[in-house]
């Protein structure tokens, strides 16, 4: 599994890199904010994306609009990172096909079996 991980925090992304590397024994791309993950997509397509909304350069939100524009990237199963519970903002997430919704803080539990289910039902055909 090929992870996109967009984050500014650079101890949270530690966490989240360690926790999918050893638990899921994924190969992570980092990405401090939204600009360097379009840098990061023009050279790898990921299984999945982890975004969190609130980054410097470019937000998570203004990230997932350009991801949702373009053609080759709009199916990406992308999964929220958030402190933020604003339920008109997750509508509007929603929308843009996010795959889920999980607030911070994030245990490596929660993460496994996020993922976990995720990648299941992408599997199995509907």
């Amino acid at each position: 599994m090929n992870v996109l991980l967009i984050d500014d925090d650079d101890v949270f992304r530690v966490f989240l890199r360690l926790a999918f590397i050893k638990r899921l024994n994924a190969t992570v791309v980092e990405a401090k904010n939204g600009v360097e993950a379009l840098r990061a997509l023009e050279k790898m397509t990921p299984d999945i994306i982890m975004l969190d909304l609130w980054m410097p350069v470019m937000s998570g939100q203004d990230f997932l609009e350009k991801l949702r524009g373009e053609e080759r990237w709009k199916d990406i199963p992308v999964i929220i990172m958030s402190a933020l519970r604003d339920k008109d903002l997750i509508q509007k997430l929603v929308k843009l096909k996010i795959s889920d919704y999980l607030v911070k803080p994030i245990t490596a539990e929660q993460l496994t079996d996020r993922i976990s289910k995720l990648m299941t039902e992408a599997v199995v055909p509907q």
